[in-house]
């Protein structure tokens, strides 16, 4: 579970009624620790670090300059490695001329990614 304060106790509390009822678990995405702890549990999952920065040296090597990483708070613990990794590429070879930019807003709060879309694009058109 995410998006919520005090998701991790809920995740480990589940982990754990799952144990006592001896059903097999296999997690997918995420662990139920932060890296690089690793749990009991089989995972499946992705280098999100590595993810994040391929994404991002990807859109810097194709001529973007103003590249943004939007998430919303009390996100999965993955979504905090790939904006390490978006970071880490602009600060490589590549991003001297960008500054990086994140935002911890909902989706269901679109002033904060109306504003930031006004910024880097600035389109009139997406005024309230």
């Amino acid at each position: 579970m995410e998006h919520f304060e005090g998701r991790d106790e809920v995740n480990l509390s589940i982990a754990r009624a799952l144990d006592e009822a001896n059903i097999p678990t296999v997690l997918l995405d995420r662990d139920i620790v932060i890296f690089p702890e690793r749990s009991k549990y089989d995972l499946v999952g992705i280098d999100n670090h590595r993810a994040g920065y391929v994404l991002a040296e990807y859109l810097l090597r194709t001529g973007s300059r103003r590249v943004a990483f939007l998430a919303s708070p009390f996100s999965a613990h993955t979504v905090d490695a790939r904006i390490g990794g978006y970071k880490e590429a602009l600060h490589a070879d590549l991003g001297s001329a960008v500054q990086p930019w994140s935002s911890g807003s909902t989706p269901t709060m679109c002033r904060p990614f109306r504003n930031f879309l006004m910024r880097a694009t600035r389109c009139d058109y997406l005024r309230e």
